[in-house]
């Protein structure tokens, strides 16, 4: 909502309104409604039990993985496809720059470079690495994934350090320092 309409006089008394309304029926956040709400699905809230409950748990029976004529596996991506199309933020000229793994790189035959291994210091995989200045890079697997891990935390959320703020301004509408705050008894 915007200011005006918080602040006019209609739109306080509809919110009034709702507020009540929703008080009367589910009350507040303290305490419980005076009676059941009634469920407009037909369904009661009393537990029947169904009568293909019994004491023995059912069995799933073992699946075999997907796999097709040759035998390998089926809508599964290796470990080292999961870096395609990942934005990592990648060294590009004196800068860091965003940058976004593009696929494996080819050499001039058009043979992938490099193989996967899973010893990390025998992994010779190669990417080719988009910045948003259109400049395609070749990058190691391993410089990816350093990247990859050292830009996020341990729940794995990204972050990225701010250097400074240049060229900033304000106009007249900015709140100033000594009036941000709000103190309420």
């Amino acid at each position: 909502m915007t200011n005006a309409e918080i602040q006019d006089p209609t739109c306080k008394k509809a919110r009034n309104i709702f507020d009540v309304c929703i008080g009367k029926i589910h009350r507040d956040s303290l305490s419980l409604p005076a009676k059941p709400v009634k469920r407009t699905d037909g369904d009661d809230d009393e537990f029947t039990e169904n009568e293909d409950d019994d004491e023995v748990p059912r069995i799933i029976p073992e699946a075999d993985d997907p796999v097709d004529a040759t035998g390998q596996p089926v809508d599964e991506q290796p470990f080292w496809n999961r870096f395609i199309n990942a934005e990592v933020l990648l060294p590009h000229g004196k800068h860091v720059q965003q940058a976004k793994v593009r696929g494996r790189a080819k050499d001039t035959a058009g043979k992938v470079i490099g193989a996967h291994d899973d010893n990390q210091l025998l992994n010779t995989i190669v990417y080719d690495v988009e910045f948003p200045d259109g400049a395609v890079k070749q990058y190691s697997a391993n410089t990816i994934a350093g990247n990859m891990f050292a830009q996020v935390d341990s729940e794995g959320h990204q972050y990225q350090l701010l250097m400074g703020i240049t060229d900033h301004s304000k106009d007249g509408s900015a709140v100033a320092k000594e009036d941000g705050y709000l103190v309420t008894k």
